[in-house]
């Protein structure tokens, strides 16, 4: 938990020393979204970014129960068992016990929030063709929730106001083959 904590607060450091560069402006990340599969990224980034004032979310896919975090805190406990075939294969874990002290612990971490499927593979596709980034789909589930989560743009739109906030999204993950990239989108009937 605390080595992968280092990318949230790597993150947040880099973008404070950019703004700066840009001539200041700037007071940093408002906040930050890891992806959530067994809980060691999204609880060491909150671990590594307490007490700085951003806040962290977590981002996991819904299929087949794959939400198992976001599941777990609204009943009040940890989802020991998760059985999921979603696209998203990194984040196919539960939650483990040690990084749930942490997420179960609204101080730490805001929210979790989930994403479609298809949802997952239109960000795939956007950071594969505008980033030419090579990632697994994991890595995008954070920024799929920025993008299409009504609840999560709903909560922005509540707390930052007309300002917005400035958002760090934490990517992990380039496990990915060209196959299983190509399964993922087939060539179309136009492009034959």
């Amino acid at each position: 938990m605390l080595g992968q904590g280092t990318a949230g607060l790597e993150l947040a450091e880099q973008v404070a020393a950019a703004q700066a560069a840009a001539g200041g402006g700037g007071g940093g990340l408002h906040a930050m979204i890891a992806p959530c599969g067994g809980g060691g990224l999204l609880s060491g980034t909150a671990l590594g970014v307490a007490g700085t004032g951003i806040l962290v979310f977590g981002a996991e896919p819904e299929f087949e129960g794959a939400d198992d975090c976001r599941r777990g805190l609204v009943a009040g406990e940890r989802i020991e068992a998760v059985r999921t075939r979603t696209v998203a294969d990194g984040l196919r874990t539960p939650v483990g016990a040690w990084p749930w002290r942490v997420i179960s612990d609204a101080g730490m971490v805001r929210g979790v929030f989930s994403v479609t499927e298809e949802q997952i593979t239109r960000t795939l596709g956007l950071v594969l063709e505008r980033m030419k980034v090579v990632v697994e789909p994991s890595a995008v589930v954070g920024l799929a929730v920025a993008l299409w989560n009504e609840d999560f743009r709903r909560l922005v739109e509540e707390e930052a106001g007309d300002e917005g906030w400035d958002l760090g999204i934490i990517f992990s993950g380039g496990n990915v083959s060209l196959e299983a990239l190509g399964k993922l989108f087939p060539p179309s009937e136009e492009a034959s």
